[in-house]
């Protein structure tokens, strides 16, 4: 399988978030992602980073991730793809952790696969070596790697659960650190796709985490949550990639600088048009939402169908030919006096209206990436709705969807810390569930979506650990995550 960079970045991240929500763990209850926890009271360790869930350096060898973890699918065809080690590796990532306890086929399971992935996540670099296709193909660069690194973490979750059902923690915390390691890679993967892939890779990590912690005589993880990367994705390798794309397809046929002829302005509306196209399966855009021979969508009796939107081509047409928009787009062009460049006044209509667009489209596009480096609880309101406007519009990344995906791991991460803070409290406390999360002095981070503390209470005997949904999903159980734990006596 192979995939296009955007914009089919998001409908794959929809399916890459189905990946984690698939296997065992939250189960959604009155609108709401809830994980019940039976867990052990258990101070951290001393020393305080004798468990992490990323390789030191210490573990640091020689070699490059990237191509360390493709060695892990020479010759293993089958193990990969045959329909029944795929049936039954579903089995084992959806059955009771107490099932697989004694299955004799987890133990060492994923064999040299795994040793090979093991050895690459202790690799000291990460490089993709993927920027020269991209400054060359643009959105036709193909990404075949990335459907392999999702089969290999959903190896690495098999393996963890495993691990974990025998009480083999030392064994689990190097898979899953591996695991994660693997879906750090893709941080340094210079496309939106590649960061919205690694969060669903660590997410599955995330669920193996949370079975850990839950085992009985499990080591307590709280520093070793606090020792990961924050964000465990910046997002600023796929963002400086993302601007690449219109430049790459558009740069070779339309002149900046010189005027253009009639036919070379022909071939840069039709490039414009076909790569339109391409996006319009994905994207709502300039293009008809349905295709020809479907039927229209329905529509209330009372109202009257809705005025399609123009084509690319038509849109282009329509500016090109309305002599005040052409004045104006050409002013936008021209810098003030006295550096004015006079051939800009010699350009065709067309060719102004084509750079006005693509400089409209860079400048929204910008002021919407730009946010990714913010907090998720400071970004404006209505940002997970905004896109790039004009005929490049359906270009746009879907950047709110990213961010919220960013954001919610980043959540996870502090309710564990917070599932550990409390586990460390009552080791301390004689079993005892602290009543606030302050009472356990320990640095918890703040929800990413508010800014403030996680929401906490005990009831009837549980602490009840929850983040808070972004502004405007407060209905999506998927970004209602909530943990109930108890302790054992």
């Amino acid at each position: 399988m192979r995939f296009l960079v955007p914009p089919c970045a998001l409908v794959l991240a929809a399916l890459l978030v189905a990946d984690a929500r698939s296997q065992p763990g939250p189960q959604v209850k009155d609108g709401k992602l809830t994980l019940k926890l039976s867990a052990s009271p258990a101070a951290p360790p001393v020393p305080a980073l004798r468990w992490t869930l990323l390789p030191t350096t210490r573990d640091m060898i020689p070699g490059n991730q990237v191509q360390g973890f493709y060695k892990c699918f020479g010759e293993q065809h089958n193990f990969y793809h045959n329909k029944e080690a795929v049936e039954q590796r579903e089995k084992w990532l959806n059955a009771p952790l107490a099932d697989l306890r004694t299955v004799k086929e987890l133990e060492k399971y994923g064999g040299s696969s795994v040793r090979l992935a093991t050895r690459a996540a202790r690799m000291e670099a990460i490089d993709w070596q993927i920027i020269a296709e991209l400054k060359q193909d643009g959105i036709y660069t193909l990404l075949p790697d990335i459907q392999q690194f999702r089969d290999l973490a959903r190896v690495l979750r098999v393996r963890a659960r495993g691990e974990i059902a025998r009480g083999d923690f030392a064994a689990a915390a190097e898979t899953i650190q591996t695991h994660l390691a693997l879906a750090r890679t893709l941080n340094e993967h210079p496309t939106i796709i590649g960061s919205l892939v690694g969060i669903a890779i660590a997410a599955t990590a995330l669920s193996s985490v949370e079975e850990f912690v839950a085992q009985p005589g499990a080591a307590n993880l709280f520093w070793a949550l606090a020792d990961l990367p924050t964000p465990l994705f910046d997002l600023r390798k796929a963002t400086h990639g993302e601007r690449t794309f219109l430049a790459v397809e558009l740069d070779p046929v339309l002149d900046r600088k010189n005027p253009m002829t009639e036919a070379q302005v022909g071939v840069a509306v039709l490039k414009v048009t076909r790569l339109l196209d391409l996006v319009a399966p994905f994207k709502e855009g300039l293009a008809p939402p349905f295709k020809e021979g479907d039927p229209p969508p329905p529509l209330p009796k009372a109202q009257p169908r809705p005025k399609e939107p123009p084509t690319p081509a038509t849109y282009l047409g329509g500016r090109a030919a309305d002599a005040k928009q052409v004045a104006e787009a050409r002013a936008r062009l021209l810098p003030a006096p006295p550096v004015q460049d006079l051939r800009v006044k010699a350009f065709p209509p067309m060719q102004v209206i084509l750079i006005d667009e693509v400089n409209r489209f860079e400048a929204s596009r910008d002021d919407i990436l730009k946010w990714l480096t913010v907090p998720a609880w400071q970004l404006p309101a209505g940002f997970d709705k905004a896109q790039p406007t004009g005929v490049f519009g359906p270009l746009g990344p879907g950047i709110g969807k990213v961010s919220i995906a960013r954001s919610r791991i980043q959540q996870q991460v502090a309710m564990l810390q917070a599932v550990e803070a409390v586990r460390a409290f009552a080791a301390a406390n004689g079993g005892r569930l602290p009543g606030t999360l302050d009472e356990t002095r320990l640095p918890i981070p703040h929800d990413p979506f508010t800014g403030r503390p996680l929401r906490y209470e005990v009831a009837n005997g549980t602490a009840v650990i929850r983040g808070t949904p972004p502004s405007g999903r407060e209905a999506d159980a998927t970004l209602n995550r909530v943990y109930e734990v108890q302790l054992r006596k």
